[in-house]
């Protein structure tokens, strides 16, 4: 992300209205259809609590995944509910106190 730039300055208002009027003005100047706008605190200083915009050009944007992706993920989330299910009954239901009443029948 080389072609980021990001604004620092003494912004005074509510950060949501902060966001909306930059992105009516970039909207009035045509910049909305090149660049992602972003409100967050500020990395350099976290304890000083100031908002700062990154600007980010649209080609930034993460890719769709499509149908590969998905069935990927799905397959993924399958795998990770099968191993902690084996995990959690490995670890909490196979207790020595369970197979002693299994082997006595009970």
């Amino acid at each position: 992300f080389g072609d980021r730039v990001v604004f620092r300055g003494n912004m005074r208002g509510a950060a949501k209205g902060l966001l909306q009027s930059f992105e009516e003005t970039m909207e009035k100047y045509g910049l909305n259809e090149r660049i992602r706008l972003f409100l967050m605190e500020d990395p350099a200083a976290p304890e000083e609590n100031k908002p700062v915009f990154v600007a980010l050009p649209k080609e930034a944007e993460p890719r769709e995944s499509g149908v590969g992706g998905s069935i990927s993920s799905f397959v993924f989330l399958l795998v990770s509910a099968f191993t902690t299910l084996g995990y959690g009954i490995g670890s909490f239901g196979f207790t020595p106190q369970f197979l002693k009443d299994l082997a006595d029948g009970k």
